[in-house]
């Protein structure tokens, strides 16, 4: 499906107030405020990208952008993002022999990259949303067999 400019436009928006983040929440009162569209155009391009899952509005009037919104708002690939998500599954496989029955311990993970855990949340979040990894309970994660072939 391809967006059009005020469709793009909202979902560029979304990605910016939330860094990127795929679990980081906005409220879509603040969101609808600062678009800058009227209530009813700002309600419709959003029921769309809801429909369409690039977003996922919430209970309580908050929204979250999907994996898909974060792949589309980073179409030309941003290189560090890259660079440092390349980074995080080449010591996962360093750490787990690329054995898929291995757990690494997040925190030591985080550790050895030098990376803040929420930080390194945001990135595994992503591999696993592409199926490299498999986040197991916020304490471990595994290497997926895709990630190795």
């Amino acid at each position: 499906m391809i967006l059009n400019d005020l469709e793009r436009r909202l979902l560029n928006q979304i990605y910016a107030k939330v860094s990127g983040r795929e679990k980081r929440y906005l409220p879509v009162d603040v969101l609808a405020t600062e678009s800058g569209l009227c209530p009813e155009e700002f309600s419709k391009v959003l029921a769309f990208l809801n429909e369409e899952d690039y977003v996922e509005v919430k209970p309580f009037r908050m929204l979250r952008i999907t994996h898909k919104g974060i792949l589309t708002c980073e179409e030309c690939e941003v290189p560090e993002k890259r660079e440092i998500r390349n980074r995080v599954m080449e010591k996962i496989k360093e750490l787990s022999q690329g054995d898929t029955e291995a757990f690494v311990i997040i925190d030591a993970l985080a550790g050895e990259l030098n990376l803040m855990r929420y930080e390194l949340f945001d990135i595994l979040n992503y591999l696993q949303g592409e199926g490299l990894v498999k986040i197991h309970s916020r304490i471990s994660v595994s290497i997926c067999e895709k990630a190795l072939g």
